[in-house]
């Protein structure tokens, strides 16, 4: 058996992106307490991309709901990625 002592925090985190990086977002959500971190975390941003991706009869937004070819996802999707903080300090 492998003496853990000796794995460092470093190591740790390493082998953590990787192993989560082999996830779908749906898997990473389905793991427990997970889903409940994130949706507090990032409650205002999931709700100001909800409001930006509504026709203008459910949300006074005016967004036009097309798919942002760059991103791959449609307007929910690409104003979330916008708003999160970590993909501002990967940019970095």
């Amino acid at each position: 058996m492998p003496d853990y002592s000796k794995l460092t925090d470093e190591e740790f985190d390493a082998c953590l992106e990787k192993i989560v990086g082999m996830l779908t977002p749906a898997q990473i959500l389905a793991l427990p307490r997970v889903y409940e971190a994130l949706a507090e975390d990032l409650n205002d941003e999931v709700l100001d991309a909800w409001a930006a991706d509504q026709p203008e009869e459910r949300c006074s937004d005016e967004s036009d709901g097309e798919l942002d070819e760059e991103k791959g996802v449609g307007a929910l999707g690409a104003a979330a990625l916008d708003l999160l903080p970590f993909k501002k300090a990967q940019e970095s």
